[in-house]
């Protein structure tokens, strides 16, 4: 058995050699449903005349194909007909028309673009799946009294602009008016139980629904995209709307329409009410106004205004006294909301934030500066994404001196801020002031300690884990976290130092390049000295300056971070880890990666710097006039300026494999241009005999780990560029931009 249409296979039926099929089977053949439709006839060909029906007597001695003639059927008791001079289809009998399973399925289908009329003529119980799929020149259809069931996607993407709902309608199925345009109102009718999911989706032309207190059912996404629909009359009360059950996604009703409740008499307070008035047309009892947050869909407050008043003092009060989210608006506005203005209909008013933070503070942002401005104190907001500067790059903020309180929220989620002052007239803290910032690592109080403990919420602040609060303290401390600005030794110009001292081990961070000290007494922490036993040099420093840590005997251990690049000579000396020579290995003191001091009584004419040494102090060779021979790290990025003046150098034997890569280091450590290594020739490695010109080296590992210098005797030296000229390898006076 096939379909005439579609060609496609239905059924097979085993019928025995020399036999007629058996009543049985005859049954099956007449039973026969396709993709939700049934056949009027079956033929022998696809072309159906009288002279090729299938015969049921006929005694079958071979196989046979016989074809589905769909002819006029659009249920088992209802036909179809198309008039081309009139452009009008009818569906004519009693019953339920089928459920087409595709839209291609529906035998009227090629009409959709031309039928202009639908006519539902007898007693009609459902429209089915598909019926009028994609009919894009239709207009009203008028469904019978006896219609209890709109199919799934009846009315799909059609052109249709009114629809009356009968009394006997129960059900309209998922999709069945997806995407019709057309449709401005929505009127259903007493009865309505159910609304399947997105049965009316992006309707984009309806802007008022009635819906019945006898819906118990609505469909996710049932009026999704409705954008433009603005009022919903409820035909019950609010309790039992709250009762509705809605599926996911039905927030249009939320989004775009105000729901009132049914109402015969003038309630006694204001509200969402509406009743029929004496014409049969919809009256409300009040005009709602609605509250929109600044660039959201969905009203967060109401007030109502009688529809024979005006605008009073005390509406425009309530509207001034809004708080959202922990914020208030600068102004609203869509509508001229004054004492006096007559309302017309429903009135949307959209909150503008301007450019407040407090009832007195202002904010304003510049390039990635935050600037907050003002006295008293800055609002608790909800959440970070209320914040006015939410999707602003901050990397700095200015907290102005009349700040009295910083709200909840006020830096959340700011991957971008690194650290920020606090006032010292800022008398409280939310404990969620500051959360999700994961690269805060500062907050810089201009008070003192004992300050900082009076500011409510700071015990009880949540940061990341990095984040330390630092107070001001102009001489030294004992144990905490403080800040100063220190100008010492050779600097021109303030810098701040941020230091802890907890348990024994003071960290060390604040300011990019850390400061020269013209003696120990002048850092920060030497009140401490004597509680510290370790010192750790956080990330972010680029250079420790001389007198750093110099003559801190219980200091035994130090980490120095990886972005030091330059140490001065000064800075460990006289430090516990430095006087035990314990520590240096073959002759030499490395601290983490860098190389600070080599003994020139412990080494001989070969010194090999460690492999992974970033940087070189300054006057790490001191008096190391027997070493001829260096071995240079291709690891080492920074050398101080006179590290390497004392060597009498030979020979250079770098341990990268390319003199561009030496050029590069040499740039890159500028201070090197003083040092006494002009013309001394550079050696790269080179596992095996190298090609082309050049000077070159190889390793020879021997059993204790060490190895001897192999050098490629067959190379050629290139051309050595001018000596640059010596300026004496002394460490002179430099601007704080070129430290």
């Amino acid at each position: 058995l096939r379909d005439a249409v579609s060609y496609e296979l239905i059924k097979r039926i085993k019928v025995e050699k020399g036999s007629a099929p058996t009543e049985e089977q005859l049954d099956q053949i007449e039973a026969v449903y396709f993709h939700g439709y049934k056949f009027v006839s079956w033929h022998y060909g696809v072309f159906f005349n009288t002279y090729n029906v299938f015969d049921p007597e006929a005694v079958l001695t071979e196989p046979v194909t016989i074809y589905g003639n769909r002819g006029n059927l659009a249920g088992e008791d209802i036909t179809w007909s198309y008039d081309s001079d009139s452009l009008t289809l009818t569906i004519s009998g009693s019953g339920k028309m089928f459920d087409f399973q595709y839209y291609q399925d529906v035998p009227w289908s090629q009409y959709a673009k031309l039928a202009e009329n639908i006519v539902l003529d007898g007693d009609i119980t459902e429209i089915g799946d598909h019926s009028f799929y994609g009919f894009t020149a239709i207009d009203v259809v008028k469904f019978p009294d006896t219609v209890t069931r709109i199919g799934n996607n009846a009315f799909c993407d059609s052109s249709i602009t009114d629809v009356n709902f009968p009394l006997t309608l129960k059900t309209i199925d998922d999709r069945a008016f997806y995407r019709c345009a057309g449709l401005t109102e929505l009127v259903f009718n007493q009865g309505l139980i159910d609304i399947g999911h997105s049965a009316f989706y992006e309707c984009v032309g309806v802007t008022r629904v009635t819906l019945t207190n006898e819906i118990a059912l609505l469909g996710f996404s049932a009026f999704y995209g409705c954008t433009n629909l603005r009022s919903a009359y409820y035909f019950g009360t609010e309790e039992e709307y709250d009762n509705l059950q809605m599926l996911l996604d039905n927030k249009a009703l939320e989004m775009f329409a105000n729901t009132y409740f049914i109402s015969d008499t003038k309630p006694d307070a204001p509200g969402p009410y509406w009743r029929y008035d004496d014409s049969g047309e919809i009256e409300q009892w009040y005009y709602t106004v609605s509250f929109f947050a600044e660039g959201e869909v969905v009203p967060f407050l109401y007030d109502y205004i009688d529809v024979d008043g005006v605008v009073t003092q005390e509406n425009v009060d309530f509207m001034n006294s809004i708080v959202y989210h922990g914020y208030k608006f600068a102004r609203f506005k869509g509508f001229n909301y004054v004492v006096g203005a007559k309302l017309t209909g429903d009135v949307k008013l959209y909150g503008s934030r301007g450019n407040l933070c407090g009832d007195d503070l202002t904010w304003s942002f510049r390039g990635t500066t935050l600037t907050i401005s003002g006295t008293g104190a800055m609002w608790d907001f909800e959440t970070s994404s209320d914040t006015p500067w939410r999707n602003r790059n901050v990397v700095n903020i200015v907290i102005g001196d009349g700040v009295t309180h910083l709200g909840k929220n006020m830096v959340s989620e700011l991957s971008s801020l690194v650290g920020f002052d606090v006032p010292i007239n800022v008398t409280s803290i939310h404990p969620n002031a500051i959360t999700g910032c994961i690269n805060l690592k500062y907050i810089y109080y201009q008070g003192t300690a004992e300050q900082l403990k009076s500011v409510l919420g700071v015990s009880e602040l949540k940061l990341p884990q990095s984040t330390k609060v630092y107070s001001y303290l102009a001489e030294g401390s004992t144990e905490g976290y403080h800040w100063r600005d220190v100008i010492g030794g050779m600097e021109y110009a303030p810098k701040r130092v941020a230091w802890s001292v907890v348990d024994g081990v003071l960290t060390v961070g604040g300011d990019a390049s850390l400061v020269n000290y013209s003696s120990i007494t002048e850092t920060p922490w030497y009140e401490s000295k004597d509680l510290i036993t370790s010192v750790v040099i956080l990330p972010g420093a680029n250079r420790v300056g001389y007198n750093s840590f110099f003559g801190m005997s219980g200091v035994t251990d130090i980490t120095i971070a990886s972005t030091v690049l330059k140490i001065a000579e000064s800075a460990f000396e006289g430090t516990g880890l430095y006087n035990d020579k314990s520590n240096w290995v073959g002759g030499a003191l490395y601290v983490s990666n860098h190389l600070i001091k080599v003994d020139s009584t412990a080494v001989g004419d070969t010194f090999v710097i460690r492999d992974g040494t970033l940087s070189i102090a300054e006057n790490a060779f001191e008096d190391c006039t027997q070493i001829k021979q260096l071995v240079f790290s291709k690891d080492t990025i920074g050398i101080f300026k006179g590290a390497l003046a004392p060597l009498s150098l030979e020979k250079i034997f770098f341990s990268g494999m390319s003199i561009d890569t030496w050029n590069a280091i040499w740039a890159s450590a500028n201070d090197l241009v003083s040092q006494e290594i002009d013309g001394v020739p550079i050696y790269c490695l080179s596992p095996s005999k190298p090609n082309g010109e050049g000077l070159f080296w190889q390793k020879q590992p021997k059993s204790d780990g060490t190895f001897d210098i192999y050098v490629w005797p067959e190379v050629t030296a290139p051309e050595q560029p001018e000596p640059t000229p010596d300026d004496g390898g002394q460490d002179e006076p430099v601007t704080p931009e070129e430290n």
